[in-house]
């Protein structure tokens, strides 16, 4: 593992930590309706900050391709999420139910699957 400077890495890490701790504040009031989709969406961003912050802190190939591949959930997930935040804010919880979730989520899952299956095309 090569370590590379960029200018990018710092404002990365604080933008994780930031959104990690919006995780951490929306978990504990998740009785509310709308914090579910928040955690969702807080936590695909953290996950997703991280990983593109390890992928551009180190040089060489095969690191890069295995912060990718942790990397893509994360950046599936949150328009899912930001769909699943809106419809909650927007008074329209009630169609949020598991399998309209699951439904929804076929697409990112297959996206993921195929992008980590072949790290050809990253």
């Amino acid at each position: 593992m090569m370590l590379q400077y960029s200018p990018f890495f710092l404002p990365l890490i604080i933008s994780a930590l930031v959104t990690g701790a919006l995780t951490a504040i929306g978990f504990r009031r998740r009785e509310d309706p709308l914090m579910p989709p928040f955690i969702l969406l807080m936590g695909a961003t953290t996950l997703w900050t991280v990983c593109y912050a390890g992928q551009i802190a180190f040089a060489d190939l095969e690191t890069n391709i295995i912060f990718n591949s942790l990397e893509y959930p994360g950046i599936v997930t949150v328009p899912l999420a930001w769909l699943l935040l809106a419809l909650a804010f927007t008074g329209r919880g009630y169609v949020i139910t598991l399998r309209n979730t699951l439904l929804l989520s076929i697409v990112p899952a297959i996206s993921t699957i195929l992008a980590v299956t072949n790290p050809g095309n990253l």
